[in-house]
């Protein structure tokens, strides 16, 4: 049984780093003590592009500063945005829960209820009306100041709710997914309503799509990293996996139980294709779940005798190509499907995304030879002028037509899926 979408990862807080892939182990724990250490509040943030597992590597530091004992609430920015309101949101994510006594939870609550409510008040009616100063009325300037006032009163309860029970750590995620303005008062309230010794907000961001949602409030002009910054005490960078996104590809073609098929990091073809794709074409870990994913249910409707006989037949081979340039260049693929281009013209596209000249003129096998088998759909591509037609010079020609006659020009058809069936298939990535 396969499914579109990856499963949601669990952190156990007892072993947090029990499925930890891509060694983050260290930096999680180099996080927490930082946090731990910290006296005066803060605001940290984790840095990454989206998919690159940031939300993963908060909720290990959530898990691992539990089993220190100490509090830390968790608020997903996008999901849990129920009311609109991100004073209400974020501080009811923080007070209804059990990380303080119920008499502190009573007290933090009210005095969130009473802040949130003259709020709620003075944006409905308006703070400030002109006739305020014609008439000498200052009831305006008054409902600022019970404003400010009660902003006071929470941060002196959690003031109070800090000292009698311990340092509170607040977790913001997903903060990037909210629309512009919503993001930014979050990221405002976070800074001033939590700015109470004891209490560090840590966020998971990626940090150019915050620069671009500052911009999209305040104009291009605004120069969005500084304004950041002052929100933000210290930026905390997410590093791309180096050698450990093999064994992290590894383990998600198990999790749809492709182990069998796929292998990246050894000398196999359809594996080592995919772990090319990953890297030239930067792939997030998100996309690498998602296409993996996918690739099971391409994998799932191969001919039973093609699957019979092993990981590395021909159809299989066909289907990782296809798969692979459908997701290194859609348009080259689309031309493709719509038969505005032949499968010597697919097989120069795939080398020219995924930059494997170099690997083709060594005559790496790795790759070589999931490429070929785009001529084994349409064998009257497999010619030196339609190659060279298509881009290739004369002995990369040369390279991919021996190949093609060594493993494919006699492979049987018994079985093999029409040139429909094939793309049908392949479509099932999308």
């Amino acid at each position: 049984m396969t499914s579109v979408r990856p499963e949601d990862f669990v952190v156990d807080d007892e072993q947090p780093f029990d499925h930890d892939l891509l060694d983050r182990k260290d930096r999680v724990k180099g996080l927490c003590s930082l946090v731990e250490s910290l006296s005066t509040p803060a605001v940290l943030a984790v840095n990454g592009p989206f998919g690159s597992g940031k939300s993963v590597f908060l909720r290990m530091c959530a898990s691992r500063l539990r089993s220190r004992k100490v509090k830390v609430a968790e608020f997903d920015a996008w999901q849990q945005s129920h009311t609109q309101t991100p004073l209400v949101d974020l501080v009811s994510a923080v007070t209804s829960s059990d990380r303080f006594s119920e008499e502190t939870a009573r007290s933090l609550g009210n005095a969130a209820a009473r802040l949130a409510w003259r709020v709620a008040s003075a944006v409905t009616h308006g703070i400030v009306q002109r006739e305020d100063f014609e008439l000498g009325d200052k009831s305006g300037f008054d409902e600022w100041a019970q404003i400010e006032q009660r902003r006071e009163e929470f941060r002196k309860e959690l003031g109070q709710a800090v000292d009698r029970d311990g340092k509170l750590v607040v977790l913001i995620d997903e903060l990037d997914r909210c629309p512009p303005e919503r993001a930014l008062e979050i990221l405002d309230v976070a800074r001033h309503l939590f700015d109470v010794a004891g209490v560090v907000v840590v966020l998971g961001i990626n940090e150019s799509e915050l620069q671009q949602r500052v911009k999209t409030v305040y104009g291009e002009g605004c120069d969005a990293e500084k304004y950041l910054r002052r929100f933000i005490d210290l930026m905390i960078d997410l590093p791309r996996p180096g050698a450990t996104l093999v064994g992290f590809m590894n383990e998600t073609f198990a999790s749809v139980g492709l182990s069998g098929d796929l292998k990246a990091g050894s000398n196999h073809y359809s594996g080592s294709m995919l772990e090319v794709l990953a890297d030239r074409a930067e792939m997030s870990l998100r996309d690498i779940m998602q296409f993996t994913h996918r690739m099971a249910r391409v994998f799932a409707l191969l001919p039973s005798t093609e699957r019979s006989e092993g990981p590395g037949g021909p159809v299989e081979l066909l289907a990782v190509a296809l798969c692979v340039l459908r997701w290194a260049d859609p348009t080259g693929y689309r031309e493709l499907t719509a038969g505005n281009s032949d499968m010597a013209e697919a097989t120069y596209l795939l080398v020219r995304a995924l930059s494997l000249e170099e690997r083709l003129a060594e005559q790496d096998l790795l790759v070589l030879v999931p490429l070929v088998s785009l001529l084994w759909l349409d064998s009257a591509s497999a010619t030196k002028e339609r190659l060279e037609a298509a881009g290739f010079g004369s002995d990369a020609a040369d390279t991919i037509l021996d190949l093609f006659q060594t493993r494919f020009a006699n492979s049987a058809f018994w079985g093999r899926p029409s040139r429909d069936q094939i793309f049908g298939f392949v479509e099932l990535l999308a």
